[in-house]
């Protein structure tokens, strides 16, 4: 009987402890930023728009943005900065407008602003992140009128770092996380973009004033 009770106790203490540690509260990341609420942005290196099916793309030498950033200690990574306003051109054509690699020049324009900027990790003065609520519509001279979103229409997410030492608030291609679509491609040739096809954007703003980012 005092074997089959040790035994049970034993196991009751397993069991609570396995209990104990299964419940404890994973604790999210928390982040300090100062420098500034009310940013600006101005791109420190072209924006590209590719359709990764086809090869196809647009380029965009010129971008600005305006916006705002959290400051503060213990701060949620959610929301730490939004992007009320973007705007895209290029310095190489006489309208304004950014050339494709089919031959078209195209305007585009950010839709469903404010972006925000949501931190997940910061390290060696790097924050790692994501934009989200990314919409966008691209009108070329060719007739082609693209529509980008997120799946089903809602807004687009995309991935971005934040650099402390260069203030450059960077959008990445691809990566897991990333999920811009084409939801329609109306006049397009299907052989340079279609509903459904993936888009990718590669650019980056330098932020005035330069915030600083760290992980609590």
């Amino acid at each position: 009987m005092r074997k089959l009770t040790r035994n049970t106790l034993a196991a009751a203490a397993v069991t609570t402890m396995a209990l104990g540690l299964t419940a404890a509260p994973a604790h999210a990341a928390t982040f300090t930023v100062t420098g500034g609420t009310s940013i600006t942005g101005n791109a420190s290196e072209p924006l590209v728009a590719t359709v990764p099916r086809t090869g196809a793309f647009a380029t965009c030498d010129t971008g600005t943005a305006t916006g705002t950033a959290q400051n503060g200690s213990g701060l949620s990574g959610t929301g730490i900065g939004a992007l009320n306003t973007v705007a895209f051109s290029d310095s190489t054509t006489e309208d304004g407008r950014c050339p494709a690699s089919t031959g078209a020049v195209g305007t585009l324009t950010a839709n469903n602003t404010p972006w925000g900027f949501n931190v997940s990790s910061e390290s060696g003065g790097v924050a790692q992140g994501t934009l989200t609520g990314v919409k966008a519509t691209a009108v070329f001279s060719d007739g082609c009128n693209i529509v980008a979103t997120g799946p089903g229409g809602g807004g687009g997410t995309i991935n971005g770092t934040y650099t402390n030492s260069s203030s450059e608030l960077r959008v990445l291609p691809g990566g897991a996380g990333s999920n811009l679509v084409i939801q329609s491609a109306v006049g397009c040739n299907v052989n340079d973009a279609k509903a459904g096809d993936a888009l990718e954007l590669d650019g980056a703003f330098t932020i005035t004033p330069g915030l600083t980012i760290t992980q609590d």
